[in-house]
Parts: structure tokens; sequence; C-alpha cells
């Protein structure tokens, strides 16, 4: 009797397990979609990322999805508001010779070995032979039959490099090239087709900004860290002026990507970065900055290139635009520099890492103490605007290729004008040259800094993966 009692006590825990089961199933089913309104806000009730048994792909009115865009454009920009890029890799007879092609960008700029299909990407000392194959919009195809022009962007280990696709005059412009490190036409075998990224023909507007290092962690469950200097930088760059920031992420979760792309839809591009392995030198940055400034040519005049921790902030100015609209007086120059400034780091005790709490002070309007910056380290560490139609190529700190049209490479701008605050955590101790003194200049866009990171702190609600508290 007992037994048969026990058995029936077993079948019943059973069926009341598997009925859980089921409503849950049906609850998440039933889960509203993520979605963006026609006007770019979120719908009421959204979720900003996806949840259990949702499909990874946007609201089919989502305004992140690219319009207008080329062919070409299109196929570098993935459903999810994430452009990938290609990572097609060229073989000669040994792995030590492979080349790593991320992108190609059409340049008729009047620079040398131009007219050509631009790529940039990543070999070894020793550059490997190779030649291009064009295809265009028609299906049609083209080989030129003429060797890759390469030049190093010189770093340790792995080497970044330019490769050159030369064109004729007349040939219209191909939707994609592909790559053989055979130099016969007819028997080589080409590379997987890499697009042909082309904004030729619209006029260059604005400021924009180039993130320099990868977006990366490297610990489990850090993103929420990252997304708050996204959400900080992003605020202040938006409030010098900037019409856009293109990042680039090494590997944050792709929810907090999905994240920061629906929160500033039609301003943060973000490009997923593929390292090989760990072998490139800093996680590929100078392969990063020089896509970014081929990617915004022709879509902005002016481009920053600064770090999540770094921000150029005009002293006499009140805007990005308007420094600028001075500095162009100075003469013809391909690029501005700004010599670095540290400011003291915050004791522990006293910061708030979390973005949405209302007692946090963003970082940059925190830590107000400019530390001294002797003479003889002046020409380290210093950061530039540069105006990516005048320059060939830049290397960290400064423009490393010859420019277009006479220009002079940079324009040095003097700490009246302008600063290069840097907000380093910690500060290099042979760095710090004696003590701090206060600079309020940053202070100018506090009260519209601080009005946009507490919007999109509404926005975010307690939605986030990563926990609502952290933020």
């Amino acid at each position: 009797m007992a037994t048969r009692q026990y058995g029936l006590l077993m079948v019943t825990m059973i069926m009341c397990i598997i009925l859980y089961v089921l409503a849950m199933s049906i609850q998440v089913h039933h889960r509203p979609r993520p979605g963006v309104s026609e006007k770019g806000e979120f719908n009421s009730g959204s979720t900003l990322v996806p949840g259990v048994g949702e499909k990874e792909e946007f609201n089919s009115r989502s305004t992140l999805v690219p319009v207008n865009r080329t062919s070409s454009e299109t196929s570098l920009f993935s459903h999810d508001g994430i452009h990938h890029l290609s990572n097609v890799a060229v073989s000669g007879s040994s792995k030590q010779d492979t080349q790593h092609i991320y992108s190609a960008y059409y340049d008729t700029r009047p620079l040398s070995n131009r007219p050509a299909v631009v790529m940039l990407g990543y070999g070894r000392k020793s550059p490997l032979t190779m030649i291009c194959k064009f295809k265009y919009d028609d299906n049609s195809t083209k080989c030129s039959g003429q060797p890759v022009i390469q030049n190093a962007l010189i770093a340790p280990n792995v080497w970044p490099r330019e490769y050159f696709c030369k064109l004729n005059g007349k040939d219209a412009v191909p939707s994609h090239v592909m790559l053989s490190a055979e130099r016969n036409c007819n028997s080589a075998k080409w590379s997987h087709p890499i697009p042909v990224w082309n904004r030729n023909g619209t006029k260059p507007d604005g400021v924009g900004v180039c993130v320099h290092g990868c977006l990366h962690t490297t610990i489990k469950g850090d993103d929420h860290r990252i997304l708050k200097l996204v959400m900080e930088f992003v605020a202040m760059t938006r409030a010098l002026g900037a019409k856009m920031v293109t990042m680039y992420s090494l590997n944050l979760e792709k929810a907090t990507l999905r994240t920061i792309v629906q929160l500033y839809p039609g301003f943060v591009d973000m490009v997923q970065w593929v390292d090989l392995n760990g072998t490139l030198h800093y996680y590929g940055q100078r392969v990063t900055l020089n896509d970014c400034i081929y990617r915004n040519m022709n879509r902005v005049k002016y481009l920053a290139l600064i770090d999540l921790d770094e921000m150029i902030l005009p002293v006499s100015s009140k805007s990005w635009p308007d420094m600028l609209q001075l500095l162009d007086k100075k003469g013809n120059h391909a690029s501005f520099t700004f010599p670095n400034n540290f400011f003291e780091e915050i004791p522990k005790n006293k910061s708030d890492e979390r973005m949405c709490s209302n007692s946090t002070v963003p970082n940059i309007f925190a830590r107000l103490n400019k530390l001294p910056w002797p003479a003889f380290k002046e020409n380290t560490k210093m950061k530039m605007i540069v105006k990516p139609a005048l320059i060939s190529a830049s290397c960290i700190h400064d423009v490393c290729k010859p420019t277009v049209g006479g220009s002079k490479k940079t324009y040095w701008v003097p700490r009246h004008v302008a600063l290069m605050a840097h907000y380093r955590v910690p500060v290099p101790k042979w760095y710090v040259y004696g003590k701090g003194v206060e600079d309020r200049t940053a202070l100018k866009w506090q009260d519209q800094v601080t009005a946009e990171i507490r919007q999109k702190c509404s926005l975010l609600q307690d939605t986030l993966p990563l926990g609502h508290n952290q933020l």
C-alpha cells in the first residue's frame, strides 16, 4: 500500500513539473519583441536585448537598418546593426606568408598608387606577391594581372599593411575584389570576394570620432564597465558637436553590442574586429585606426582619433566645429595635434562605478585636477583631429604617410585653445611630475551630458542582462 502511494506521489510531482515547464515556455514565447519607433525612440515595454527564445534580429521598422547604401556597403553591414569585416586569408606556399585582408575601399584621390581599391590587413615581414580580380554589379569580372602594391604600417609581430589594386581611370567602380597568390589570371585560385566600400560622390561634412583602441574586456562579466565608459564618452562627444562615432569591438558580448547600437541609432557605428589569435600588436590598432579613416573619409570633414578615456576639450570655444573653424585659419593642415594632459584619479572609496545611480558623477566631471606635463614630454601621448580626405595613412599619434594637395602634416594646438584631457586609470607613475591643479573646462558641458546619460538610463530600465544595479 505504501509503495502504491509513493508511486502516485512521484507521478503527481512529475506532472506538476511538466505543466510548469509548459507554462514558462508559453510565457517566454509571448514576450514582447524589442523594437524601435519610427521616431528613433524605444517602444514602451520593449527590451533592448534579445531574451530567452528570441531570434537575434531587429524589428522591421528599426532605424538601425542602413538605407540608401550601395550594394557593397549593405554587404558590410549585418542584419544586427553591427559592421562585420571580411577577414579573407590569402596564402602562398607557406602559412608564414599568409595575408589577412579585412576591408577594401575605392579611392580616387590624387595620391600615389591611385585610383585604386585600397585594402587594409596584416601580413608577415616578407610580403606575398598577389594579383587582383575585380567583380562588378552586373556579375562581370576583370583580372588586372598587375602585382598588388603593398605598404607596411610598421609594428611588431605581424605587420599591418595597405594593399593597392590599381585601377585604370576609365574602369567602372567594382563591387568586390578577389586576390590570388598565383600570377596567371587564367589558372589562379581566387580568394573569397571582398566587398569594396564606395562613398565617392558624397560631400563630407561635420566632425566624427574614431575610438582608438578596440573595446575589450579581460574579465568575464566586465561589459557593464565598458558600457558605462561608452555612455559617458558618447554623451560628451555629442555635446561637443560630433555627428557620429565609430567603435571597434574585440570581445564584448553580443547583447552589449546590440544595446549600444540601439541606444545610439544612426550615431554609433559598431564594427566587430577579429584578432589573429592574439598575435596583433595592441589588438590591431593601426589597422582599425586606418580602417576608420577610410570608412568615414567621404562622410565627415574632420575625425577625432581618441580613446574612450580621452577627450579633446575646447578652452576658448563652445564646440569642436567652432574650434576647428578657427584652427583652419592657421593654414592648410591635414591634422591638428593636441598635447596630452593627465588628470588625477579619484580615490576608489569616493567613486561610484554605477552609471545610473543618482549619486554618480560622470568621470570627466569628477576628475578636475590636471597634472603638470613637462616640456620634454610634449611630443608623447598626443592625439589628433585629422581631415581624412587629406591623409594617406595615420600612425597612432601622428600622420605618417604623405598628405593630399600640398597640405602640411599638422598644426600643434596651444593649450589655451584646447586640452587633450586623459583620464587613464591608473595614471602611470612615470608621467606624474607634481601635484594637480584644478581645471574646470569640462564643466561647461556638464548639464547637457548629465541630462543625456539620465535619458539613456531611463531607456535601459532593468532590461539589461548585465544587471541594472551594476549600472
